[in-house]
């Protein structure tokens, strides 16, 4: 079978499935990205770098979703004239697997008008997204997933919750990706020492780091209160707030400078991070704190559990087969800031305690393996290739 990889970036989000396709011999699979990561290759999957877009300015008395769209538009074209080339080499994919976002797949009928395309939903339907589902940006994702799904054989999200994104009618034949996690990199086996501002955060004591997915909650008095119960209460103790996005930074940093003396050296704000450094701030992390309870991803919170990490959270709804309070995490409660101290500074007190918590966090990781749950998920899209080539489903092409 010939497979085809449509994404913005190589590796990316899609990677590993791409080297499940490839652990077969019998399939050529291709990745064709705008971007791609350098001296990075995986075993059996060829490269293709698409034509990229540069932006000229922003703006020019456009809204958001001008912007947006206008982009789209050049990505979409940009990439059929790259698929046009592919094609004039005699590469003609049996199957297709591209994200919802970015405009990749937007004119690639064009190109391959017989192939089977699997859609995956655009990273950007999150919890820090749910707040301002009707904004000029969120419109135009809708409106880019509504192209992916007129187009697309089989549609993919990436937990229960993000079937909301859909209308009720729709939900059924959305189907949810085996939520996994690759446990051979977020291993603390793996790790190399997390370093900030010329400081290895790795050799301290005590390292509490958080995640911080929203202006709103980058503001929230709960938190900020338990912070400095941390720096205050326990000297040895540094806190990381990591956060994503420019205005969340902006509003961390805001608040964070006007702490002063001993406290403020140990409090650390930090913007989007690379995979890997993403990977070793949770490895240096004795305790990770995830205050946030809507459209929770079980993938996140696996790759914290997977690097022998203690996880604290409030209760997260539809993680009743993941999460066991006093196992392998701590639910932490509700709302009350010296509470929530309490819990943690009782923890990082009874480091035998600690240890067991954090074994068994790794042991439940393994449980959801990339490399085992992957092959079923290549299984599954196999059969729907096969079912629909048979015309035992329905399809619009």
């Amino acid at each position: 079978m010939r497979i085809l990889f449509l994404n913005d970036t190589f590796p990316g989000r899609y990677g590993t499935l791409a080297a499940c396709f490839a652990a077969n011999p019998e399939n050529e699979v291709l990745f064709a990205s705008s971007y791609c990561r350098q001296g990075f290759s995986l075993p059996g999957v060829r490269r293709v770098l698409l034509k990229n877009t540069r932006e000229r300015g922003q703006g020019n008395g456009s809204d958001a979703f001008e912007q947006g769209w206008g982009r789209a538009l050049k990505v979409g074209k940009l990439t059929f004239s790259s698929l046009r080339k592919l094609r004039e080499t005699d590469f003609t994919p049996d199957m297709v697997l591209s994200s919802s976002a970015k405009g990749h797949a937007l004119f690639f009928r064009r190109v391959f008008p017989e192939a089977f395309l699997v859609t995956y939903l655009d990273d950007s339907f999150s919890s820090s997204s749910a707040v301002d589902r009707y904004s000029d940006k969120m419109l135009l994702h809708h409106f880019m997933q509504s192209a992916s799904l007129t187009q697309s054989q089989a549609f993919f999200v990436f937990c229960e919750g993000q079937k909301k994104y859909f209308p009720s009618f729709m939900r059924n034949a959305i189907e949810v990706v085996p939520v996994s996690v690759d446990t051979d990199f977020f291993s603390a086996t793996r790790a190399g020492p997390f370093y900030h501002e010329g400081v290895n955060l790795s050799a301290m004591p005590e390292l509490v780091s958080f995640s911080v997915t929203s202006r709103k909650s980058a503001q929230d008095t709960a938190l900020w209160s338990l912070v400095m119960a941390l720096l205050v209460h326990r000297p040895q103790c540094h806190v990381v707030l990591s956060c994503c996005g420019a205005e969340t930074r902006a509003q961390l940093e805001t608040v964070a400078s006007r702490l002063c003396g001993k406290e403020a050296s140990r409090l650390h704000v930090m913007g989007f991070l690379p995979l890997r450094e993403y990977r070793d701030l949770l490895c240096a992390s004795t305790v990770h704190v995830r205050l946030e309870t809507a459209d929770v991803r079980e993938g996140e919170l696996l790759e914290i559990m997977s690097c022998e990490t203690l996880l604290l959270t409030p209760h997260q709804d539809g993680t009743a087969g993941l999460l066991r309070h006093g196992e392998n995490m701590f639910i932490c409660p509700p709302s009350d800031p010296e509470e929530r101290y309490r819990c943690i500074s009782d923890l990082l007190e009874r480091p035998e305690i600690l240890g067991v918590l954090r074994a068994n966090a790794r042991k439940t990781a393994l449980a959801f393996r990339r490399q085992d749950i992957l092959p079923r998920h290549v299984t599954r899209l196999i059969t729907a290739y096969r079912q629909w080539k048979n015309k035992n489903l329905c399809s619009a092409f």
